[in-house]
């Protein structure tokens, strides 16, 4: 740089009437919509957290319902099979 260039460097910052610079206006404005997307995507994730929690209970209590007929099939491959129908039978009531 020359000499004419160093002299007339202007070191003064913008700022708005209200004297706050506009980046850190920038900056707040960032901040509050990292916030604001990072309390959606909790409270969202914990709405589908809940809602698997709470499909689990509903299959343990169907199957705590069935177990004396679980208790009877003598092999592993009926039981096996019942359970997965069971299973089925309840996705396709949940869906309904």
């Amino acid at each position: 740089m020359d000499n004419y260039e160093l002299e007339n460097v202007n070191t003064e910052i913008e700022t708005t009437e209200s004297g706050v610079d506009g980046g850190w206006i920038a900056l707040a404005v960032t901040a509050f919509l990292g916030l604001c997307s990072t309390i959606y995507f909790g409270v969202k994730y914990k709405k589908k957290i809940k809602e698997a929690q709470e499909k689990d209970a509903n299959f343990q209590k169907i199957l705590r319902e069935h177990q004396a007929e679980i208790d009877v099939l003598i092999s592993e491959k009926e039981r096996q099979e019942y359970l997965i129908r069971l299973y089925e039978e309840y996705i396709s009531n949940m869906e309904e």
